[in-house]
């Protein structure tokens, strides 16, 4: 008997509709359809409090300025403020200050120089129409010392930056020892006395060539 084989089944050349999605139950008479449930809404923030003067704490003996207090209260409590615009305006904030506090510097310094020339002016003996006098001789007597020209302009940018040659007390010093060191020596037997310059006074060993 021969093998048999199995037919594969032919399609059907129309295909039966499927079953329709069930349609949705009706609703009774005066029922809502249910509605959407809104998203839950997070806690609103609390709000921050502002900074103020009374809540920074400034180093014993530092004074706050005002204006500039006020000007860095603003960059912090600015909510709307960008992180880059508020550290750029506290680096601005900064330069400015310390353009101000250099020129305060600056300023306290002259006026220090003024007040120690008007008290040089006014000394007894050598200020007033004998000022003049007595820088000459002073200067005579520090050349004299310092005779290389490299210190003597080394030792008077000193004076200069300092203001040191402006204190009343200095110039009384210098005019002392310059007018010691321009005293007659005392004669020797037989002799005349000399008047000697303030570098043969202090090292007379120099001026005989030894």
């Amino acid at each position: 008997m021969p093998p048999t084989t199995e037919a594969t089944p032919t399609p059907p050349l129309v295909t039966p509709p499927t079953d329709p999605a069930p349609a949705p139950a009706p609703q009774p008479d005066g029922a809502k359809p249910a509605e959407a449930k809104p998203a839950e809404t997070p806690p609103a923030a609390e709000p921050v409090e502002p900074l103020t003067a009374e809540s920074i704490k400034l180093p014993e003996g530092l004074e706050p300025d005002e204006a500039g207090m006020t000007k860095f209260l603003e960059l912090m409590n600015d909510g709307d403020m960008k992180p880059g615009d508020r550290a750029q305006g506290l680096i601005d904030m900064m330069s400015e200050t310390l353009q101000t506090a250099a020129e305060a510097q600056a300023q306290a310094f002259n006026d220090l120089q003024e007040t120690w020339r008007e008290e040089a002016k006014a000394l007894p003996e050598i200020g007033g129409d004998k000022l003049p006098a007595t820088l000459e001789a002073v200067n005579g007597m520090v050349r004299d010392m310092l005779p290389n020209q490299e210190q003597y302009q080394a030792f008077s940018e000193a004076m200069v930056v300092t203001g040191f040659g402006n204190h009343p007390m200095a110039v009384q010093f210098l005019h002392n020892v310059a007018a010691r060191l321009a005293e007659p020596t005392p004669a020797a037997a037989g002799g005349s006395t000399q008047s000697k310059s303030g570098l043969e006074s202090m090292y007379p060993t120099m001026a005989k060539g030894n």
